[in-house]
């Protein structure tokens, strides 16, 4: 297994590429799975603050920089979020 951080938008382009001639080419097999590192709210009281509201929308943060990621209902250079959750 293999795990690396998306931290430049070139990186970021690379790695989209790459995704697009997988399903080209339909090399099936090789990626077994793909995951970002964004985590939906854990924290104490996050379900009361007005700004995370809802959650599933706009609770989502990167956990490693703990920065918080733009709703699932935007996209964004940096936020392909999926239409159906995988």
């Amino acid at each position: 297994m293999s795990i690396f951080g998306i931290w430049i938008k070139q990186f970021r382009n690379l790695i989209v590429i790459l995704f697009k001639l997988y399903f080209l080419f339909d090399i099936s097999g090789r990626i077994e799975a793909c995951w970002t590192s964004g985590r939906l709210c854990d924290f104490e009281n996050c379900e009361k603050r007005p700004d995370l509201q809802p959650l599933s929308i706009k609770g989502w943060f990167w956990s490693g920089s703990g920065r918080k990621m733009y709703p699932t209902t935007e996209k964004t250079p940096y936020n392909d979020w999926s239409n159906t959750g995988g």
